[in-house]
């Protein structure tokens, strides 16, 4: 089957999923092409096109407002004021869609292919909207009441993370065929994350670990503003024997040039390694490379980069989260772990990192969730209904 992969580049983690599920459809000898559908809006000179771009951007500006909502214990209680208005919103929202949909479709450029699966819900709706056959919406993360509201696709076959997702769903009137299959995390790392976690285990123990401080394809300045704090507080750990560090910075070129002039001691930049990627699929490919090869403790935002924290078995340090789904992401994490975020060890990071016996059990907790992380394949199992 021809099959494409869509996705809105609010950040790397929509293009990660669809990523990762496209590796597990090529696997089965599906043909993929993964179609990021503003880079296709961008390129249209049609009125219609740039007001779908201006809306999209306006709308994820307008749900960042958002808090944190639910959690397992919200599943009985009435909806919150602020799930009533999501709710409200996301019906005009969608409404909208449908009718940009339709204006749209060859701009969209997605004809000719036998199936389309969405990591984000407004590329389904746009899909369905052009009238094109086949969507499969997949909603990828472990979200509450607010979140769930914009994921929600009704009439859609949807593929959600856990039954506490799907039940979220139900309690908002989802209309539609919805099916667990798990978060598609990418098929080569999930393969790998037994031997992963055996080494994360034994570094934490007694070995050197390696740091990985890594920045979003879009990343905000209250991250980069923690993620220079990390390196000015590095700069004096790093003269132990046991730690190394890698920043993942990628296409912030302002962010590598002040990591670079901290660390501008020869002996220093021997433990440190900047890193850049130019395109976000770069950006992707090298962040997988890095945690199955070399990270041990992670540096991060509570993206989905949490549920690859957790397969691993790999401790995570998060910085501030944006949006509700952020929110909702760092309560999954925590459910399982005793993570902390950085501004609560902040000048205290050495102190931290010595505790190996602290790390070590981090590690086996988040290792031991048993959460689903075989999204991709039960995904690729949808086409199959």
């Amino acid at each position: 089957m021809k099959i494409a992969l869509t996705y809105f580049l609010a950040g790397s983690g929509h293009f990660r999923e669809a990523y990762s599920i496209a590796k597990e459809l090529q696997k089965r000898g599906h043909e993929t092409n993964l179609i990021g559908i503003e880079n296709r809006l961008e390129l249209s000179h049609k009125i219609s096109a740039k007001i779908c771009l201006w809306y999209f951007r306006w709308q994820m500006s307008l749900f960042l407002l958002f808090g944190e909502q639910s959690t397992v214990e919200d599943l009985d209680k009435k909806m919150s004021p602020k799930s009533r208005l999501a709710e409200l919103l996301v019906f005009w929202f969608r409404k909208l869609e449908y009718l940009l949909g339709s204006f749209i479709k060859e701009d969209l450029g997605l004809d000719g292919y036998d199936a389309i699966i969405s990591t984000h819900p407004m590329a389904s709706v746009l899909a369905v909207g052009a009238g094109l056959p086949r969507v499969i919406n997949i909603c990828p993360d472990e979200v509450g009441e607010v979140t769930s509201s914009f994921f929600k696709v009704n009439n859609l076959t949807t593929g959600v993370n856990s039954k506490r997702v799907q039940d979220i769903f139900q309690k908002l009137g989802f209309n539609g065929d919805i099916r667990v299959v798990g978060h598609p995390l990418d098929p080569d790392v999930l393969e790998k994350r037994q031997e992963v976690y055996e080494r994360i285990q034994k570094n934490s123990k007694t070995g050197n670990i390696c740091l990985g401080v890594f920045a979003g394809w879009i990343t905000p300045q209250s991250q980069k503003r923690e993620i220079l704090s990390v390196a000015r507080e590095l700069k004096n750990i790093l003269s132990l024997d046991n730690i190394s560090v890698k920043f993942l910075v990628g296409n912030h070129q302002d962010l590598e040039k002040k990591i670079r002039e901290i660390f501008i001691d020869d002996e220093l930049r021997k433990k440190v390694e900047i890193i850049t990627a130019d395109t976000v699929y770069e950006l992707v490919e090298v962040s997988h490379r890095l945690l199955v090869k070399d990270i041990d403790v992670l540096f991060c935002r509570p993206s989905e980069l949490v549920f690859y924290s957790l397969a691993l078995g790999m401790p995570a340090i998060l910085f501030p989260g944006v949006g509700p789904g952020e929110r909702d992401m760092s309560a999954l994490l925590q459910k399982y772990a005793r993570i902390k975020s950085y501004s609560e060890m902040e000048g205290y990071l050495s102190i931290y990192l010595k505790d190996r016996q602290n790390l070590a059990k981090i590690s086996s907790d988040l290792y031991e969730s048993g959460y689903n992380f075989d999204g991709a394949k039960n995904t690729a199992a949808l086409l199959d209904l």
